[in-house]
């Protein structure tokens, strides 16, 4: 029965050890995305073990494509919550600095200090947060995109072809009535997808 089915067995240690050692790793657009979404730290360890696995990478052109397409999106939505954070950031000392005007009776030292702490943490997140830079974080993002440089270097000569346009089209047709009744997987993705795929 476990071969009928196996997709519903968890695979063994040597299974797993074995697909590790063998199986061709073929990216999807979300994954190349979220590497705009994470940490810094968390980019460049999974960036390097896309270089250990170079020989068996492998990128899908569909996922190619929706890649490219969005990732202006992407990047547009990480600059807005950069912004958002850096507004947060100028509230903050704003009300802060209200809140040391304001004071009546004596303050103890060990207060003022902790309110030039709190000054000095915030001044290190806007400059984390590249509020003193000239350069709109937008464009540098953009223009100077050190992700989409390492990934074109890792797929190159390892994308796969597109789809004829007739067999594109079935597949557009096929999506749709999938979305429609619901079966998965990616049916959740119809509103993201939709007016790529449908226009």
């Amino acid at each position: 029965m476990k071969e009928q089915f196996h997709g519903y067995y968890r695979p063994t240690e040597e299974e797993f050890a074995e697909t590790w050692r063998h199986a061709l790793v073929a990216l999807d657009a979300n994954v190349l995305l979220s590497f705009y979404r994470y940490r810094r730290d968390t980019v460049r360890e999974l960036l390097s073990i896309l270089r250990e696995l170079a020989d068996r990478v492998w990128l899908p052109h569909q996922a190619g494509l929706e890649y490219h397409q969005n990732r202006p999106h992407v990047i547009m939505q990480e600059v807005k919550q950069c912004r958002e954070a850096l507004n947060t950031i100028s509230d903050s000392q704003e009300h802060l600095d209200v809140l040391v005007d304001g004071f009546i009776r004596p303050t103890t030292r060990e207060l003022i200090d902790g309110v030039q702490n709190l000054g000095a943490i915030l001044e290190q997140l806007r400059e984390l947060l590249g509020a003193d830079e000239d350069e709109d974080p937008a464009v540098r993002l953009l223009t100077e995109d050190h992700v989409r440089r390492e990934l074109t270097e890792l797929f190159d000569g390892r994308v796969g072809p597109p789809y004829a346009p007739e067999q594109y089209e079935q597949k557009c047709k096929d999506a749709s009535a999938r979305y429609d009744k619901q079966i998965p997987p990616g049916y959740e993705d119809k509103d993201r997808l939709a007016p790529i795929l449908f226009n």
